[in-house]
């Protein structure tokens, strides 16, 4: 089975390159454009990975990042997660909500891969 990965950015641009070249990667992609659309995807998918932006048009990417946190699901509140954002790191709150690795933009794609493959794996 593939490993899943839900893509939360609103990008649209960066979101389908990243997509496409994950997809050519071998692994199995969902992309979320909004908060809604990325709290939709942790409760009918089982997840690999999580790879979320912190500016969305409804809201912060970190509102994703603590309902994983949250969860009641080991499999989600333990799931590996990467922010990916154009602004510096608030390295507090990385270390507060346990996320993995955090990309800032713009990043070269071969990095984000081997980030993906090194927390999938």
């Amino acid at each position: 089975m593939k490993d899943l990965i839900v893509l939360v950015d609103d990008d649209e641009n960066l979101s389908d390159m990243l997509l496409r070249t994950l997809i050519k990667k071998g692994f199995s992609v969902q992309g979320c454009k909004t908060v809604a659309e990325g709290l939709a995807a942790l409760d009918v998918n089982p997840l690999d990975l999580a790879v979320v932006d912190i500016a969305l048009p409804d809201g912060e990417g970190w509102e994703v990042v603590r309902a994983l946190r949250s969860s009641s699901r080991p499999e989600l509140a333990d799931l590996p997660i990467m922010m990916i954002s154009s602004f510096p790191p608030d390295r507090k709150l990385l270390r507060q909500l346990k996320v993995t690795a955090y990309l800032q933009k713009p990043f070269a794609t071969p990095d984000f891969v081997e980030q993906v493959q090194s927390l999938v794996n």
